[in-house]
């Protein structure tokens, strides 16, 4: 048949221009999903609102950032912590999600210290206790949390953040001296303190 050359060329000049849109509409997509990140990695918070007079506020927050995504929003929620007139802030655990590497410690630490209020962390299980599974490095729980220790109480007297507060330690006791995350200060005639209690039994149990 002398018209089946053209209808094969017409046909593959159909498939490709189908291909054509398709890529084409996958490349539009990849773009919008990548302005939406931008934007949403970007945007802050509203205006901080004053607190009332003769009061004073303090931020706590934990367990974050765990995933790819928390980590672009991550910086932003701590520059919201710093538009807000906080007279400290406290960390309540859980740094990350996996794995235990040193790189994840010392991450935290630079956050940490460049918060413009004073920032008093306590560990939470994640960077230590749940070390040992494969998924997050197959580590000695006790030997990430010494280093754990020294990484993100490099003075234990002292608050972290470019404003610091003085603390009370349990380490201040020679026959506590591990104790930099046991901390106690007070604030307008209120005492706080941070209790480093994690899970599985306090680290006495298996999953």
């Amino acid at each position: 048949d002398p018209e089946e050359p053209e209808k094969d060329r017409r046909h593959f000049v159909e498939y490709m221009n189908r291909r054509r849109r398709v890529r084409s509409a996958a490349g539009l997509l990849i773009v919008v999903a990548a302005f939406t990140a931008l934007v949403l990695s970007t945007s802050g918070p509203p205006a901080p609102t004053p607190n009332p007079p003769g009061a004073f506020a303090f931020g706590a927050l934990g367990d974050a950032p765990y995933y790819p995504w928390e980590e672009w929003r991550y910086p932003l929620m701590l520059q919201d912590l710093d538009a807000n007139d906080l007279a400290f802030s406290i960390h309540v655990g859980d740094i990350f999600w996996r794995p235990c590497s040193d790189d994840r410690y010392e991450r935290s630490l630079r956050w940490f210290t460049g918060l413009k209020h004073p920032l008093i962390y306590v560990p939470g299980d994640n960077e230590w206790a749940d070390c040992w599974t494969e998924q997050e490095g197959g580590f000695d729980p006790r030997d990430r949390l010494a280093h754990l220790r020294r990484t993100l109480f490099p003075r234990p007297t002292s608050s972290l953040g470019r404003q610091t507060l003085p603390v009370e330690t349990q380490s201040e006791n020679p026959a506590f001296a591990e104790f930099v995350e046991h901390a106690r200060w007070t604030k307008s005639g209120l005492v706080f303190a941070t209790i480093h209690v994690v899970g599985s039994g306090n680290f006495t149990k298996p999953f």
